[in-house]
This record gives structure tokens, C-alpha cells and sequence, in this order.
């Protein structure tokens, strides 16, 4: 009888993509086997994974003043990069015929996050064992970890997309430029309600002196 680790069929399909991408993705789209939940909960480990990288790991590997930290770069670097990722692919997808939906898309994304969360835990807990010159090590895991979460987006948004490899690069380039012009357009509209705050409050105040 084969023994089964994992005997829930959206967690198994998860793990899956680091292993057998192909088939978990086909699971995905064509017998509804992705988990909203799951790609969530990957999506905060990501999260909380990185902020324990950046804050508990070894003091010979940090390249940064921990004083100066800022979790709110790391959420917007993490859960709103994911966020903003899956929007803009499944618009620019959808335009050019791609056949994910946004919650495949959204799934896709966050399972292709999840080698990250292992490194991450990885390097916050052994860059506190590892001396520099051994500090090569965590290189390497860290270059398998992105190789493997480039293999799982790839596969994954060629496959719940229905694209061939050139659409699909070419698909990734528009993502990355739609998410270019979103942030733009945020930070502009963010200074223009600044200075409209600011002038408010200048009239405000030159109305009580007077």
C-alpha cells in the first residue's frame, strides 16, 4: 500500500508545484485543486518569513542597521508586490486572451512564493550557525529557492493561462510595466494629496491668525 504524507488534496497540490509543476498546475485548472486559503496563508509566511530573516538573523551576515528597520517597506515589498502582481498579470493576460482567472492567478503567484518561505526560514536560522566563510552555503540555497520559484511562475502562468513560452515572456513584460505605471500613478497621487493637505491646512491657519 503507498504511504501518503499528505493526505489533503489542495495541500498536496501545493507542494506539488515544487516537485511536479506540470501536473499540480493542470490540477489546478482543470479539477479546481488550488486553495485560496493556502495561497494566503503562504502569502503572510512570506511575510512573516522575511521579517525574520531581516531581523533575527546571524550579526555576520547583516547588511543593514536593524535600528532603522521598517516592516512597512517589507509588507508592501511582500504581500502588496503579490497584490499588485496578480492584478496586473490577470488584466494583461485577459486583454490577450489568457484563460486564468484572477483566482488562479492570485494561487499561481503565492505558491510560487512558497520556496522563498523555506529559505527564509532557512537563512534565520542558520546564518546564527554559519561562520562568513561558510556563508556560501546560504548563497546556494538561495539561488535553488529563486531558480525554483522562477521554474513554479513560469510553469504555472503558461499553463493556467493556456500560453506558449514567447506569449508568456511577453505576457510577464507587459505585467511588469502595467505594475511600473500603478506604482507611478500612486506616488503622484500621493504627493498631490499631500499638497492639497498642506494647503489646507496653510489656509486653515491664516484663517485663526486673522
Amino acid at each position: 500500500k503507498k504511504l501518503t504524507l499528505i493526505k489533503h488534496e489542495p495541500t498536496k497540490v501545493m507542494f506539488g508545484t515544487m516537485l511536479h509543476p506540470f501536473d499540480s498546475f493542470k490540477a489546478i485548472k482543470y479539477q479546481q485543486k488550488g486553495s485560496i486559503l493556502l495561497a494566503t496563508i503562504v502569502m503572510v509566511l512570506y511575510f512573516v518569513s522575511t521579517l525574520a530573516m531581516d531581523m533575527y538573523s546571524g550579526f555576520m551576515h547583516v547588511l543593514f542597521n536593524k535600528s532603522t528597520y521598517n516592516a512597512t517597506y517589507t509588507f508592501i515589498m511582500t504581500v502588496g508586490l503579490i497584490g499588485l502582481f496578480s492584478i496586473a498579470n490577470w488584466g494583461m493576460a485577459t486583454l490577450f486572451e489568457g484563460k486564468g482567472t484572477f483566482k488562479e492567478v492570485y494561487i499561481t503567484t503565492c505558491y510560487a512564493f512558497l520556496p522563498q518561505v523555506i529559505y527564509n526560514v532557512f537563512y534565520a536560522v542558520f546564518s546564527n550557525v554559519f561562520t562568513p566563510e561558510e556563508g556560501l552555503i546560504l548563497t546556494v540555497v538561495n539561488v535553488i529557492c529563486l531558480a525554483l520559484s522562477i521554474i513554479i511562475m513560469c510553469v504555472g502562468m503558461m499553463e493556467i493561462h493556456e500560453f506558449g513560452m514567447l506569449k508568456f515572456v511577453g505576457i510577464m513584460i507587459i505585467t511588469v510595466l502595467a505594475m511600473a505605471v500603478v506604482v507611478f500613478v500612486a506616488f503622484m497621487v500621493g504627493i498631490l494629496i499631500t499638497q492639497m493637505i498642506t494647503f489646507i491646512g496653510t489656509i486653515i491657519q491664516e484663517i485663526r491668525y486673522r
